[in-house]
């Protein structure tokens, strides 16, 4: 079985090279990558979580696109969200959330 680490590690790869592990919280983990597709420096969270059923993730999802389509207002402390993405794997399910890196 691989570690939850290495799981993730994987995921990050397929779209970002140059990953840099920047900081841990409560939430999860953020990382500096450069997006492959885009070819642009970003901040990537990757959060752990566990919903009770399928309307909570559903739930965040459309809150998730309503924050990115909400990208018109600007301020020197509000980070703008590039992308989103859902995995899930035997051992947890990852929320990957790449946005500006400040």
């Amino acid at each position: 079985m691989q570690k939850k680490g290495q799981i993730f590690a994987k995921i990050l790869q397929k779209k970002y090279k140059d990953l840099n592990f920047i900081d841990k919280g409560s939430f999860g983990s953020v990382w500096s990558a450069t997006n492959l597709k885009l070819q642009r420096k970003e901040a990537v969270k990757v959060i752990t979580y566990e919903f009770a059923d399928e309307k909570e993730q559903k739930t965040l999802e459309q809150q998730m696109q309503k924050e990115i389509l909400n990208q018109s207002k600007t301020h020197k402390n509000i980070v703008s969200i590039y992308d989103y993405d859902f995995y899930d794997t035997m051992e947890s399910n990852y929320l990957i959330i790449s946005m500006e890196l400040c």
